[in-house]
């Protein structure tokens, strides 16, 4: 760290407690800067409501409002043109379980939860995550940036991931029971908390998209394989709901969830520095991801190779959209495919992860290997700001001097 010359602090030493000439010197000692962090978005600006919650709740607040309105005129939820914008539709009548059925009004209920998780993302990440951040000792820079979006990431995964938990518990493929992906197809129906856990992930992941065509997350190293593993996830979530497949989706979405929360949390203490539990975090984190994402994959890629064409009914084997089947024998590849691609790209992160496990037992800190040219640039802005407060102070102390006509520095003459 930079620090002024040995003179400057000795100085008040020398000087008369009443200056002879000109005005009472000022202080030496550098005033406390304060940073802040401003959130910056590159993308167009019809995407303005992405990045201010205040312009994305004012959209929430309208179509709410006209909810509202419609309520009053048309009594009947049914015929509510905005029921299906806040609420899934296509209630089964006469079904005492509450299950639902497909149709187009569910691509109304997708613009509005988009909008609502930007609003969330940003509101929680400004007023919530950054606070918590500052108490915490995190200063500005471009670690309050990463710390605010895993912040953010710490609050979905929680709720998605006990969400993922609760619905998959009430179903028979609980804990990845492989088999009961097949029986029974066509998965027509389904309960109100499945097709509600099913869409608001699907929004959940176009508002991703959308945050990465706005810029608002500086890209990292693996920016690429980032959007290709936003391209396959939206691939198999819209194709696996349109063909009624929602029970190997729930099962993925679990498995790729859990991992992510204890990514984010794994990081977030790496941005408070505190080494030792950082460590033990990414552990457990690189234990959820090596049992989660590549070993429940796995057995589901074996599934959809081996058990999809011998357990799917034989009399939906076929394509018949107005039935609800769409499981010819081609269809196996359909489905295979994207799922390995999508753990192609988790093979690819999982040798990052090794990277940093291998850092770990060199005895270095386990920070992400794709943020390395960021806390360069942390660093050297770091040191440009104590070399700028340096500077300020020596000029300070000189105009001190000059006015007090004093030039000793109280160890020589």
């Amino acid at each position: 760290m930079l620090t002024p010359p040995a003179e400057h602090h000795l100085e008040h030493l020398s000087q008369p407690s009443t200056p002879t000439t000109g005005t009472p010197p000022r202080s030496a000692t550098p005033r406390p800067t304060k940073t802040r962090t401003k959130t910056v978005a590159y993308g167009p600006t019809y995407l303005h409501w992405v990045t201010r919650p205040q312009d994305s709740f004012v959209v929430l607040a309208a179509i709410a409002a006209l909810y509202l309105a419609s309520s009053v005129l048309l009594p009947s939820s049914s015929d509510n043109p905005f029921s299906p914008f806040l609420f899934i539709s296509y209630l089964l009548e006469g079904d005492r379980e509450g299950r639902y059925r497909k149709g187009p009004k569910d691509l109304l209920f997708l613009p509005f939860w988009v909008v609502a998780f930007s609003f969330l993302r940003q509101a929680s990440t400004l007023w919530v995550v950054k606070p918590v951040g500052r108490w915490l000792g995190i200063r500005g820079g471009r670690k309050m940036e990463r710390f605010m979006e895993q912040g953010y990431a710490v609050i979905y995964f929680s709720c998605s991931s006990l969400a993922g938990l609760y619905v998959m518990s009430h179903q028979p493929t609980w804990w990845f029971n492989t088999s009961e992906f097949w029986k029974g197809y066509p998965h027509w129906d389904m309960p109100g908390p499945v097709k509600t856990y099913y869409l608001t992930q699907f929004a959940y992941w176009l508002q991703q998209a959308l945050v990465m065509i706005a810029g608002l997350e500086k890209p990292r190293d693996d920016y690429v394989e980032l959007v290709i593993h936003h391209i396959i996830t939206l691939w198999l979530i819209g194709a696996s709901y349109a063909v009624n497949l929602t029970q190997i989706g729930i099962a993925v979405f679990v498995s790729m969830d859990i991992p992510d929360l204890f990514l984010a949390i794994s990081k977030c203490i790496s941005y408070l520095g505190l080494e030792r539990t950082g460590n033990c975090s990414f552990v457990v984190f690189m234990l959820s991801w090596g049992y989660l994402r590549h070993w429940q994959n796995v057995r589901i890629l074996w599934s959809v190779w081996n058990e999809s064409m011998v357990l799917t009914p034989v009399e939906a084997r076929v394509w018949q959209p107005e039935l609800g089947r769409f499981m010819p024998s081609w269809m196996r590849y359909q489905i295979f495919a994207p799922i390995l691609a999508l753990q192609l790209v988790i093979v690819f992160w999982s040798y990052l992860i090794l990277r940093i496990l291998f850092r770990m037992i060199a005895g270095t800190n386990a920070s992400d290997v794709r943020e390395e040219k960021e806390t360069t640039e942390t660093d050297a802005d770091e040191v440009s700001e104590v070399e700028a407060s340096g500077s300020g102070a020596r000029k300070r102390g000189a105009r001190s001097r000059t006015t007090s006509g004093n030039v000793s520095s109280g160890i020589g003459p």
